[in-house]
């Protein structure tokens, strides 16, 4: 794209007085500013004469090393139900799989809303279904965190939190699973939900996908039990991929936290496939007049059937614009979603590897003032360790090398490398353009399978 855009770290919100527009991740609101992410992707500096080395596997080293991969999601969801309900905010009990205990709560699956005597700009009684149907499904998720708060005279450390919104997913034998963004849990300490009767109970991170922006939060069925809370209500989501520009969209979140929680704002699809950068990494949203302020992040937006189409996170903020938010389709979120939840490490799966995955097979970094000074090459990947009978290695990479092109796409840092390979499968042949010294390489590389090269 040719404007800059520039992300707004989720914990704080960055004035621009000029005309340059930004976008903003919308955020959990805080009480106080909690640190910034390291970015543990970037490394000290180049190690320019690595020899070619064959690994075994230990987890913590493959934590702490950032190795190349392809992120394979799942297949496209889509849902949709053929029992209809009058507009009102009916809801028909679901069936819930065995449970090792009596659960004293019911579990409720939204069904689409559908209106035979009213066109979308007739009445307000469809947005008022929708808002019925669909609220109780989205929740607050109020972050607490630890500061570091230091000063000439002393330093101290308080905690804090930040709120951000919800999406009930799925019900499993244990727990009940809530989609939200990442950038509502990053560096949490712990983290509560709030449902829509106000029942507060403690969640747990099981886990999340940082490129993406994604994150599932657990509620043990046990602490449910015990709770007051009297029914649950399971979202619907619809088919994103059918979305036409001009189709009613309802946002339901928690602006602002919990005092504005369940709010309700209306609009329409206003683009599909809308391409921004958030956090340096590019994502394919939908774009949607209907307001969306810091706290909606990780709430719903619904379509007129009362099902979930997109994920809220981000916002386009300057001073002359008005009306432009920003949601994650489900078509491409679910998938994520549920890697994240067969993972189930806590931990960041963006990066996650397992023995079917294509695998190029080094070790890299983005290029910094130091590996610039070094190598001439301003933009491109850093090779700082090539493994043995992977691709790389087969095709002749070598470590101190800069890629800055894979068939014929221009790298400019480590996020575009993860792209380029996103839809590639093992056994796929890929063409890298490579910088060595002052000699310029094209190289082929046959993608090869991360068991065969990483091996206990």
């Amino acid at each position: 794209m040719n404007d800059k855009y520039e992300n707004i770290d989720p914990i704080y919100q960055k004035e621009d007085n000029t005309n340059e527009s930004q976008y903003r991740s919308y955020p959990p609101t805080y009480k106080a500013t909690p640190p910034r992410d390291v970015d543990y992707r970037e490394s000290e500096g180049p190690v320019p004469n690595q020899a070619k080395k064959k690994t075994k596997r230990s987890f913590p080293r493959f934590v702490a090393l950032f190795v190349v991969f392809i992120f394979l999601g799942g297949i496209t969801f889509g849902a949709g139900y053929s029992t209809a309900l009058y507009l009102g905010d009916q809801l028909t009990p679901s069936l819930i799989q065995s449970q090792a205990q009596k659960l004293t709560f019911d579990v409720n699956q939204i069904e689409p809303v559908v209106s035979s005597n009213s066109t979308l700009y007739e009445s307000t009684n469809l947005v008022s279904s929708i808002a019925k149907t669909a609220g109780p499904s989205v929740v607050t998720i109020t972050s607490s965190y630890l500061v570091n708060q230091n000063s000439f005279f002393n330093s101290r450390t308080f905690e804090t939190e930040g709120t951000g919104s919800g999406i009930i997913y799925k019900l499993r034998d244990d727990d009940l699973l809530i989609i939200t963004n990442h950038h509502v849990i990053a560096d949490a300490k712990g983290v509560e939900v709030t449902f829509s009767d106000n029942t507060h109970l403690p969640g747990d991170i099981i886990g999340y996908d940082s490129r993406n922006d994604l994150a599932v939060v657990s509620v043990s069925l046990e602490d449910i039990d015990n709770s007051d809370l009297s029914d649950i209500t399971v979202a619907t989501f619809g088919d994103s991929e059918a979305l036409e520009v001009g189709e009613l969209a309802v946002a339901i979140g928690n602006p602002l936290g919990k005092e504005f929680s369940n709010t309700v704002t209306a609009g329409v699809v206003s683009a599909v496939n809308r391409e921004i950068t958030i956090a340096e990494t590019d994502l394919t949203l939908i774009q949607t007049d209907a307001a969306i302020n810091p706290g909606n992040s990780g709430g719903a937006l619904v379509n007129s059937n009362g099902e979930v189409i997109g994920i809220n996170t981000a916002k386009y903020v300057n001073e002359s614009v008005e009306g432009m938010g920003f949601s994650i389709p489900v078509h491409i979120g679910l998938p994520v979603i549920e890697t994240i939840i067969e993972n189930g490490s806590g931990e960041d799966v963006a990066y996650a590897m397992n023995d079917d995955k294509p695998f190029l097979g080094v070790q890299i970094s983005d290029i910094n003032e130091q590996i610039y000074n070094e190598t001439g090459m301003p933009f491109g990947i850093y090779v700082t360790e090539v493994y043995e009978n992977s691709a790389a290695a087969n095709a002749g990479v070598e470590a101190g090398d800069v890629i800055y092109s894979l068939d014929g796409q221009k790298l400019m840092n480590t996020d575009d490398l993860f792209d380029a390979l996103s839809d590639k499968a093992v056994g796929d042949l890929i063409k890298l353009s490579v910088a060595r010294g002052d000699q310029v390489l094209n190289l082929e590389a046959e993608l090869t399978r991360y068991g065969d090269v990483i091996t206990e």
